[in-house]
């Protein structure tokens, strides 16, 4: 069956095509719309989007998941092992709002990594 919009090509692979094209264009947008198109407007209210250490590894080859691991540890307040008589505690690096941990698995929030990335101090 030919579709109404081009001749001689059917209606899936039609739709196909529009899919393939819509995802090649969303990679192509600059970065000030990428906070739009990553998240997700569902009755009015935004949802974040969460992946694995491993995929965002991946996506954004310049962080190696031990990389990540090591930005995620460090992202709480913790206490330092040897104190000079007290409980002396490490500061987070702010990234833990980033962060998800559901079971063993580590989720991390794309749009608010990279925010939190922005944020850091440049080195001169």
């Amino acid at each position: 069956m030919n579709s109404p919009l081009s001749p001689g090509v059917s209606a899936g692979y039609e739709s196909a095509f529009v899919r393939f094209l819509s995802k090649k264009t969303l990679k192509s947008v600059s970065s000030k719309f990428e906070k739009e198109i990553l998240t997700e407007s569902h009755g009015g209210s935004e949802v974040k989007k969460w992946i694995s250490v491993q995929q965002f590894s991946v996506k954004h080859p310049v962080f190696t998941e031990g990389s990540l691991r090591a930005l995620i540890f460090a992202s709480k307040p913790r206490l330092r092992a040897r104190g000079k008589g007290g409980n002396d505690v490490i500061p987070g690096n702010g990234l833990a709002h980033a962060i998800r941990k559901v079971g063993r698995r580590v989720l991390i929030d794309e749009i608010a990594f990279m925010e939190w990335v922005d944020s850091r101090p440049t080195v001169k």
